[in-house]
């Protein structure tokens, strides 16, 4: 007998790293001003809020609210300096992943990396705060939403 697939894309973590260094291209109700004042690009550190997004499988996809390791909306650290990316779980436990590339591209800076079975990327706006981040494994992808800002 076949054994059951299982659909959770491994991503109860991953979503949640994949949340942190990745957090998302989301359209903000700010307004251009707001988003003009914030200068991603030169940042060491950013401070990210992903809010919402949806997971799919194969012909189907389904807003996400939370997974079995992380809630939306998810705080997520990311240290352009340190190459990394870190939240924490629901039970308040460190998640952290490697940043493997950092590219400046225009109007925005893009992050990759892999971790929890996962591989992410996250495209946050260089001169505003919107940001997504993308999750794939074998069986499905996520797309998270949010903001990010450099730390204070």
């Amino acid at each position: 007998m076949p054994s059951a697939r299982r659909s959770s894309m491994r991503s109860d973590p991953i979503i949640a790293i994949a949340l942190l260094g990745l957090a998302g291209m989301v359209a903000l109700a700010a307004g251009p001003a707001a988003a003009a004042a914030t200068d991603n690009a030169e940042a060491s550190v950013l401070q990210c809020t992903l809010t919402g997004g949806e997971k799919c499988l194969e012909g189907k996809c389904d807003p996400i609210t939370s997974v079995n390791k992380i809630k939306l909306p998810l705080k997520v650290g990311v240290e352009i300096a340190a190459g990394v990316i870190a939240a924490t779980d629901v039970e308040g436990w460190p998640m952290v992943s490697r940043i493997s590339s950092i590219a400046h591209e225009p109007g925005q800076l893009v992050l990759q990396g892999t971790g929890f079975g996962v591989g992410w990327t996250m495209a946050i706006e260089a001169m505003g705060q919107r940001a997504t981040a993308t999750l794939s494994a074998a069986d499905g992808v996520s797309v998270l939403f949010g903001t990010c800002q450099p730390e204070p």
